[in-house]
């Protein structure tokens, strides 16, 4: 039963922190002003172009599935650690630990796509 209340629970925080740390930053963007505004435009001020906030953007989530996939290699190397010789956590474990170096190969292959194609068009 308790572990069900954490399940919502460290969500609800971390939520919370975010929030926090997001009003606490005055100086965040140009003509911001947190006392007026909930949240922030982060990219006001520091991108021109449609191009520039997409390029801002997708190193956001490059950064978002680096950081995910890290997690879950290391989830899974846990798991294969505390195995204890069962076949079927190791296999499990084994299946995480292939997906998610996959899963960043496929990000970092799309991300070099993506900067090879902006190169030739000149963007």
């Amino acid at each position: 039963m308790k572990t069900k209340k954490n399940r919502f629970l460290v969500p609800i925080l971390m939520i919370l922190v975010a929030i926090g740390m997001g009003k606490a930053d005055k100086g965040f963007a140009a003509d911001c002003n947190p006392d007026d505004w909930f949240f922030c435009n982060p990219l006001r001020g520091s991108v021109e172009t449609i191009a520039q906030a997409g390029e801002v953007m997708l190193g956001y989530i490059l950064g978002l599935i680096g950081s995910v996939s890290l997690l879950f290699i290391i989830i899974a190397g846990i798991m294969y650690m505390t195995s204890a010789g069962n076949e079927e956590r190791i296999s499990l474990s084994k299946r995480i630990l292939s997906g998610s170096v996959i899963g960043l190969m496929i990000a970092l292959l799309a991300y070099g796509l993506l900067h090879i194609i902006m190169t030739v068009l000149g963007m």
